[in-house]
């Protein structure tokens, strides 16, 4: 049987992530301010909440919306963190903050994964591993400061 609702996410899923943000920054700007809930009000594919939270985090984290109060979710009762779209200069400012934040974070893991003991054993392999890849994942991030 076709569930119009389960091809809609299905299709909403396989836009790029670059779509997903730019939809969501485009609505967060239309509002002026609103938190991650009050926009799922507004979409008329009624998106499923991971999805929209999960937009809210990346642009975020890339410094293009910043976080201005807490409003109460009428629903839960619960505190709802609301954002604006950021200027350009904060953008620059979280940009630089951050980027000097995590590569003092890298160098900190390059630190942690040439340590060797007394005896003059290193990490074990997966610790190396998984040193490797938050420091890939903080390069990217760097990288992705200020982009959609």
């Amino acid at each position: 049987m076709i569930n119009p609702i389960e091809n809609r996410n299905e299709s909403y899923r396989n836009l790029p992530a670059k779509t997903r943000r730019q939809e969501t920054l485009e609505m967060i700007k239309s509002l002026g301010q609103c938190t991650p809930q009050q926009t799922m009000e507004y979409w008329r594919d009624k998106r499923p909440t991971n999805e929209v939270n999960s937009r809210f985090t990346e642009l975020r984290d890339r410094g293009l919306i910043t976080p201005i109060y807490n409003l109460e979710n009428s629903r839960s009762g619960k505190k709802n963190v609301c954002y604006r779209a950021s200027t350009e200069q904060e953008i620059n400012e979280y940009s630089i903050d951050a980027g000097v934040r995590w590569t003092d974070r890298i160098k900190e893991l390059e630190t942690d994964h040439n340590i060797k003991n007394e005896n003059g054993e290193g990490l074990s392999d997966q610790t190396k591993i998984d040193i490797r890849n938050k420091i890939k994942k903080h390069n990217k991030d760097i990288n992705n400061l200020g982009k959609i």
